[in-house]
């Protein structure tokens, strides 16, 4: 087996290679393709998803929430949710979307990550196709995607990016129907808004912001294991793929790092950043995952989780020539003790009570 990596410009490739190319991609709802030729980048599919749940929440607590989802055409890495004059907006800048199904087709191109169903001597070619999104006033955003000839390995790529994907949005949904934005306009702010990096400029105790994005987390992983459990381990191209569901859990700890791992790439080391450091952030999320795991094999499962956690650490260590940790020590970050989270969870317990004085929100 060898992998090769022919990098493309994709306005450059023949007609013959977009016929290959063609024939290993948009086999999900939530491909990255539909035609090689017309590249285009799934928006709707994950704006249906936002208002779907948005209103799916607001239907079983009998609220309406006004809330819009838009993308911002930016290269950023970046998403975030705001409260102008009693509307809700969540955004997604283009750049993160892009930029997550790119480190996801690391993680299912580049490595065996995930172990599917394959003869074991079966040749793998990796391409990797630049593709240059151009837009009138706006700067191109460049994104390099990975392209096994192994059709499998692509659809699990495009699943970890969804999954990726609607973890952020899910955290962005998690500010808003936990109170928080609420919570900053009555404490002076004009008006209210929180950001995936380089949440600053309010008046607002750092220590209380890192609360209430630890209480996002919380929510996001919450739905996602629901989506674990009611939709992933039933899907029929998953099942087909995997050489055991346990690899299912895996993909849930791949799409957890794939964020976390991306932000802590993106973050401003020279700004002021009021969130929890990301290891934090996994270290949190993990615990209140394990909580939430309803399979009778629990412990074995939430394994499952972190060692997806730690093969994409390990990945993306490697692939951007990055120095891993131990892997023990890694694990020991990720599970052990997290004294300024337990910090932060202290905190989280008196900011519910305050927040709940201006909101009848049952997620209080």
């Amino acid at each position: 087996m060898y992998t090769s990596n022919n990098q493309s410009k994709l306005e450059m490739l023949s007609e013959k290679e977009l016929c290959k190319f063609n024939a290993l991609v948009g086999h999900t709802p939530f491909s990255f393709f539909r035609d090689f030729t017309h590249p285009v980048v799934i928006f709707d599919y994950y704006k249906d998803y936002a208002l779907k749940l948005i209103n799916d929440i607001s239907s079983s607590i009998n609220q309406r929430f006004e809330t819009t989802f838009d993308y911002l055409v930016n290269p950023e890495v970046n998403a975030g949710c705001i409260s102008i004059e009693g509307k809700n907006r969540i955004v997604v800048y283009e750049g993160t979307i892009l930029s997550i199904y790119a480190y996801a087709s690391i993680l299912a191109c580049n490595y065996h990550t995930i172990t599917i169903r394959l003869p074991q001597d079966t040749e793998r070619i990796i391409h990797t196709v630049e593709i240059n999104a151009q837009y009138d006033d706006y700067p191109t955003i460049t994104t390099k995607l990975r392209i096994s000839n192994i059709v499998e390995e692509n659809i699990i790529a495009e699943y970890i990016a969804m999954i990726s994907i609607k973890l952020v949005i899910s955290h962005e949904i998690g500010h808003i129907l936990g109170g928080h934005l609420v919570y900053l306009l009555k404490h002076g702010e004009q008006y209210a808004s929180f950001y995936m990096t380089n949440n600053n400029g309010t008046k607002i105790d750092a220590l209380d912001l890192q609360a209430l994005e630890i209480d996002a987390d919380s929510f996001a992983i919450c739905h996602l294991v629901s989506l674990l459990e009611t939709e992933l381990l039933k899907d029929p191209i998953l099942l087909n793929i995997v050489t055991d569901t346990s690899e299912i859990y895996k993909l849930i700890g791949c799409a957890i790092q794939c964020v976390f791992y991306l932000i802590e790439c993106n973050s401003d080391k020279s700004m002021e950043d009021n969130h929890p450091l990301p290891m934090t952030r996994v270290n949190m999320l993990l615990d209140t995952c394990r909580g939430t795991l309803s399979t009778n094999n629990s412990d074995k499962e939430f394994g499952n989780i972190v060692k997806g956690i730690i093969l994409a650490q390990k990945h993306f260590c490697n692939f951007f020539n990055k120095q891993f940790v131990e892997p023990e020590q890694f694990v020991f970050d990720v599970l052990g003790i997290n004294e300024h989270g337990r910090s932060i969870l202290d905190r989280w317990r008196d900011l519910k009570l305050e927040i709940s004085k201006y909101t009848s929100l049952p997620f209080i």
